[in-house]
């Protein structure tokens, strides 16, 4: 016990250590990049700014605006973690009158590796025949995915209508056009490897009883190849923290991308998905509360999908995804118009979006704490207490979410947390300095996945008075 301290201080050294690698390493991107777009003066500024940071009153400033913004998120994760500890698990709820129609829809491209288990996971969802529209866009494919897709179509017990694309115009325009040739009153939207329990639509239905302003129901999301390797291990353990212990004690929820359900007409009088968004699923959240409409999120409900299983893939999607979670922000935060978000929706957004933010800001603190305690800069020795703050809230969110996922032995997992922080940092500050230094165009960058080597599950067996050819094959 006598050692505890010293081993504390030992281990933030370490992760000062490493923050301080990655923060080396964007400068070095930073730098290299204004010099190959000839911004000798802005390199020169980059120099100077970095010499500054290194100062005692450059070090002393910069640590105390981190401290400010790790605090903040500190009691952020701290105040919903205890609201998702304390509220009581949800009851399966189904929707309790005459079922609607519902359509499912899955967009993909170069996905055949991983889309039959896909299909075959919805060919078993619970609903009536006759009320359920599943639809495969196949945005632009060339590694054969139109053949196992029309393979498993003829195979399965509910109708699959594919519409097929020559070229890629995006997830969103794909999203779009297929809304205004649905019949259905609600759609559930999937990614291409997310695999969904049979009773999903019923109970996903059953959100939309809460209330007439409730236009999207959203699930949690889970990883289902968690055992690949360390990485999917460690994404599974910040899924759990995410949407187990931090997003169930939210008071608003918001679309994921994917195991989102919608009431169409609720799409439609918002204009549907922004095609020019990196991440449309954050831009139309704000959208959908500026109407006056709300997302509900029920953790209680998951989908599966599949963890990237290299640092390359988990580096692109993460990049992409804190671009497009800043310019999904600042494009509506900025905004003038009568339709605007009330200020406590304005914090609930500014939050959602800086949650990767505090983590930056909290590996600025540590490199910090890590050059002080080697004597490189001269700081006090409080500047620690934000650090320990952070990671003991963000532990506590993950325990109680590994507790509500029933995977108690994830705990063990617990001290991997720092160095994960650390890792996901390096997307972070490449993504800041790309879109506000370098000031790169947004390019969507698709993250590939391989098959999980978990159970794919087996259509079931064909009925032959509900055999199906695709109900619609079309070729745009």
């Amino acid at each position: 016990m006598a050692n505890t301290p010293s081993l504390i201080s030992g281990a933030v050294l370490a992760l000062g250590s490493a923050s301080l690698l990655v923060f080396a390493l964007s400068a070095l991107h930073l730098l290299n990049g204004l010099r190959r777009q000839g911004r000798y003066w802005a390199l020169l500024a980059g120099l100077g700014v970095i010499a500054l940071a290194l100062t005692r009153i450059g070090a002393l400033t910069l640590a105390l605006a981190c401290s400010i913004v790790v605090l903040a998120q500190s009691a952020s994760y701290g105040y919903f973690a205890m609201r998702t500890a304390f509220r009581r698990r949800s009851p399966a709820r189904v929707w309790s009158r005459a079922l609607p129609r519902v359509a499912v829809v899955v967009t993909a491209r170069d996905e055949a590796a991983i889309i039959d288990a896909t299909l075959c996971s919805l060919d078993r969802l619970d609903y009536p025949r006759e009320l359920l529209e599943l639809l495969l866009i196949d945005d632009g494919s060339s590694d054969g995915m139109g053949e196992v897709v029309h393979a498993r179509a003829a195979l399965m017990n509910h109708r699959l209508r594919i519409v097929s694309h020559a070229s890629s115009a995006g997830k969103a325009r794909r999203l779009n056009e297929v809304i205004l040739t649905l019949e259905s009153d609600y759609l559930l939207v999937l990614d291409a490897d997310h695999w969904v329990p049979p009773d999903l639509l019923k109970r996903m239905l059953a959100g939309f009883e809460r209330g007439p302003d409730v236009a999207c129901v959203q699930a949690a999301s889970a990883v289902r190849n968690a055992g690949t390797n360390l990485l999917t291990k460690l994404l599974e353990m910040e899924y759990q923290f995410r949407c187990k212990g931090v997003y169930p004690g939210k008071h608003e929820g918001i679309f994921l991308g994917s195991g989102g359900m919608f009431e169409r007409r609720a799409l439609l009088q918002v204009g549907g998905f922004d095609a020019g968004m990196l991440t449309e699923d954050a831009e139309i959240s704000y959208r959908l509360y500026e109407h006056g409409k709300r997302i509900v999120y029920d953790d209680s409900l998951s989908t599966h999908d599949l963890a990237p299983e290299n640092f390359r893939n988990f580096f692109n999607q993460r990049h992409r995804w804190m671009r497009g979670l800043w310019q999904a922000m600042l494009a509506h935060l900025a905004r003038r118009e009568d339709r605007r978000l009330s200020g406590r929706l304005c914090a609930y957004f500014v939050q959602f979006t800086c949650d990767g933010f505090g983590a930056l800001c909290l590996c600025w603190l540590e490199a910090l704490v890590a050059l002080s305690a080697l004597g490189l800069v001269a700081l006090p020795a409080a500047f620690v207490v934000p650090v320990h703050a952070m990671l003991l809230s963000s532990g506590l969110a993950f325990a109680i979410g590994a507790l509500r996922s029933r995977r108690p032995l994830n705990l063990l997992l617990l001290p991997l947390l720092p160095g994960y922080i650390v890792l996901h940092t390096i997307p972070m500050a490449w993504a800041m300095v790309d879109s506000y230094v370098l000031q790169k165009p947004m390019v969507w960058v698709k993250t590939e996945r391989a098959p999980s080597d978990g159970t794919v599950p087996e259509a079931p067996e064909r009925e032959p008075e509900r055999r199906s050819a695709p109900l619609a094959s079309e070729r745009a």
